[in-house]
């Protein structure tokens, strides 16, 4: 019986052994992206990556650091490596905090062959201001799809609309998707869109 056991210790421990490999590639120990900015009891998820070739490396994820007791606020964050993913930079603030309001998620991120850098995000509604009319344009927004530019590897994002989804209380313009042609740069973007329809 103790042969035996012993037996499957050795081949558990040949298992761990084993390296993991991706594209012919060895993957490497795995490495913490977000920053002492996220706290005890921040939460960063809903993560993509993307890379350029050159060893430039960007993630960007749903963050609540900013507000951690509210639970319907998330801001999009950026961090980037120079180094193939080996260490990273700071994180980086993404999303404007006027156009943050409830249901911010599901970032993703494409880099062009110029260096340009886009993220797109969904966000399930943003209330605005009284007091405050830069919020959310002055105006109740749902469903919408938001996306930023960079020209300049990271530094600095241009932001507008992408998508300006329906207005009826229903969370439906999710998952947006992202890529970019290597060859001649151009965008291209798809979301979730559910559309109700009715009978008579």
């Amino acid at each position: 019986m103790l042969r035996k056991a012993i037996h499957w210790l050795l081949l558990l421990c040949l298992l761990a052994a084993i390296p993991v490999y991706a594209g012919g590639k060895l993957l490497g120990a795995n490495v913490q992206v977000t920053d002492g900015g996220l706290g005890e009891f921040g939460e960063a998820q809903h993560a993509d990556v993307a890379a350029t070739g050159n060893s430039a490396v960007y993630a960007v994820w749903e963050d609540n650091r900013d507000a951690p007791s509210d639970p319907m606020f998330q801001a999009i964050y950026l961090a980037k490596s120079t180094d193939g993913g080996a260490t990273w930079g700071a994180n980086v603030h993404i999303s404007d905090p006027d156009w943050e309001g409830q249901g911010l998620s599901d970032p993703a991120v494409a880099v062009g062959p110029e260096g340009n850098v886009y993220i797109v995000w969904y966000l399930g509604n943003c209330y605005y201001s009284l007091s405050n009319p830069a919020v959310c344009g002055g105006a109740d927004r749902e469903n919408d799809v938001h996306i930023a530019r960079s020209t300049d590897g990271g530094a600095t994002f241009q932001q507008g609309w992408l998508w300006d989804g329906n207005d009826d209380g229903v969370f439906n313009s999710i998952a947006p998707a992202l890529t970019v042609d290597a060859v001649n740069g151009g965008v291209y973007a798809t979301l979730h869109n559910y559309v109700s329809c009715s009978r008579g």
